[in-house]
């Protein structure tokens, strides 16, 4: 008797499971045909993305390009909803031994349709996640008085190197373009510590430079205030 009845449970958890998985493949499927009828009316996600460029600051933490992030986290929605439609549902068929071979065929079908629709996908993942990885964003030098913070976002590919600095006033969470400068060689200033900020009240001093003499980059030198951007007046 209790056999039956850990049976039965058995029975209503993997079928509660099913039920869920099925309509996480659902919510998959329905977001990748969403994502491919954007993608053939031309709505341009990657100008979108572009559009929201400035870094997001937590922090320490710092997401370099919000926009390219949030595009990628969009296009691998579908394949975390399909990932968990299948773990829930082939965990169900360990405790339901017995299926018949029409819904067996149903089932493989509508995950091959799953698997083939987010691969669709694939074209537009890889160019946002290439630019996500090649971004790193930093916290550098110490805050002002007032708490604003300076941050280096830098851009690596090949041997190829850029970076932007940012000024993010205290409690904000967005910064504001002030600077930029090009590496060569993939030299990373941050990493090699050729930086320095200094502050005179609410005006930054931002130096960027190269301390190798085989990695050769435009430096840079600006000074800057939360509001106005690059000023000449700061630390008059």
């Amino acid at each position: 008797m209790d056999e039956v009845s850990h049976d039965a449970g058995a029975l209503r958890h993997a079928a509660v499971r099913v039920r869920i998985g099925r309509g996480l493949q659902i919510v998959s499927l329905t977001l990748t045909v969403i994502e491919v009828a954007m993608l053939v009316a031309g709505v341009p996600v990657l100008s979108l993305a572009d559009a929201v460029s400035s870094p997001w600051v937590f922090g320490p933490f710092v997401v370099a390009n919000p926009g390219t992030a949030a595009l990628v986290l969009i296009a691998l929605l579908p394949w975390v909803f399909l990932a968990a439609s299948v773990i829930l549902r082939y965990s169900a068929a360990l405790d339901v031994r017995r299926a018949h071979r029409s819904r067996r065929a149903v089932e493989v079908a509508r995950n091959l349709a799953s698997v083939i629709a987010a691969f669709v996908m694939v074209p537009l993942v890889a160019p946002a996640l290439l630019l996500a990885i090649v971004e790193e964003g930093y916290v550098v030098g110490p805050p002002s008085e007032a708490g604003d913070r300076i941050v280096i976002v830098e851009r690596h590919f090949l041997l190829l190197s850029s970076g932007d600095v940012y000024i993010v006033p205290a409690g904000a969470l967005v910064g504001e373009h002030v600077g930029a400068f090009t590496c060569d060689d993939a030299y990373s200033p941050v990493y090699a510590g050729s930086y320095r900020v200094t502050w005179h009240g609410g005006c930054a001093h931002v130096q960027v430079w190269s301390d190798s003499a085989v990695d050769p980059m435009v430096p840079l030198d600006v000074t800057a205030s939360v509001g106005e951007g690059v000023s000449s007046r700061c630390g008059d």
